[in-house]
């Protein structure tokens, strides 16, 4: 349970830290050039998203933003019947691949402060393709395909800690609301049936779900 909640405590202790009484430093030193942002997710490794950023000024960065994943499973399935005496072979796969890349602008409100706060406006697409198979024998199988495309936008806030000697910096980032538009169709067929259905949606959800992102400039 402490290891739980220590990542959690450690970034909580960093948005406390911007947001009180700060030392002057230097500007953010972002101006010109080009960086790489990992988000490490609210546990280490959690779940990966990478930007990249390009330092429009000492205050504003422009942002493009990608996050890419996918999974492949197959399973094979040997059931045994006592009545009747028989053995059925059959298989379950699955596998599905997700994309979201969009530009996103960051605004540093405090540029010349220790742990820097700043702002990030979002906007991604989203697609997202998942297929399922289950062979249930010689005389069952059934087999789905989902897909989905979506536009959503977000606003964000975080504060980033700029290491004097080296081009690295640490930032406590959090999501604070998220507008979305999706669309899904949905296959489904089996041995007996055919099923399609099509939904549109619209969805807004807010919180604050602070996270650690490690930042390299060049």
């Amino acid at each position: 349970m402490r290891l739980l909640l220590a990542p959690r405590l450690v970034v909580a202790a960093l948005f406390c830290l911007t947001f009180a009484k700060t030392p002057v430093a230097g500007a953010v030193p972002i101006q010109g050039k080009l960086g790489l942002g990992v988000d490490t997710g609210d546990l280490i490794s959690s779940e990966a998203e990478a930007a990249l950023i390009w330092g429009r000024s000492e205050s504003t960065a422009w942002l493009f933003l990608i996050n890419v994943r996918g999974a492949v499973s197959d399973a094979d399935i040997i059931r045994d019947y006592a009545v009747p005496d028989t053995t059925v072979a059959s298989g379950d796969g699955y596998d599905s691949f997700y994309l979201s890349a969009g530009p996103g602008l960051r605004k540093f409100v405090r540029p010349s402060a220790t742990f820097a706060p700043y702002f990030d406006v979002t906007l991604r697409g989203i697609r997202s393709v998942a297929t399922d198979q289950a062979d249930g024998g010689s005389t069952y199988s059934t087999g789905g395909r989902h897909t989905v495309w979506a536009v959503e936008s977000g606003l964000a806030i975080g504060a980033e800690y700029f290491f004097e000697k080296w081009p690295v910096s640490l930032a406590a980032h959090a999501d604070l609301v998220t507008v979305q538009y999706r669309h899904r169709f949905t296959r489904y067929t089996s041995s007996s049936q055919r099923l399609q259905a099509e939904e549109n949606a619209f969805s807004a959800s807010g919180g604050l779900g602070p996270r650690l992102q490690v930042r390299v400039y060049f």
